[in-house]
């Protein structure tokens, strides 16, 4: 399966280099998810994917149009989006 893996990554990181937003969550009801300890996710976060966190999919859904209401500009959609505005996101400390 590794092939599947990697071109699942390769297909994420060249929507981002084309200037697509892709956001990653869970359906987890509780306690969010984090990417970054996973190795596929691990490879989410490096093609440019943003992380929901434990947003839920109709909050992270809203913050993205939001945020893309405000700015094109990829690394400002980025900040935007890992910054929390109305206490909709806990943001883990270190990432």
């Amino acid at each position: 399966m590794p092939f599947l893996k990697h071109d699942f990554a390769s297909a994420v990181r060249k929507a981002v280099e084309d200037g697509m937003t892709v956001l990653a969550g869970s359906q987890c009801p509780y306690e969010g998810s984090n990417l970054s300890v996973y190795e596929t996710g691990l490879l989410a976060l490096r093609g440019g994917v943003l992380q929901a966190y434990d947003m839920t999919a109709e909050a992270a859904v809203t913050k993205l149009m939001w945020v893309l209401g405000q700015t094109e500009k990829p690394e400002e959609i980025r900040d935007y989006f890992q910054t929390n505005l109305v206490r909709e996101v806990t943001i883990p400390q270190g990432d």
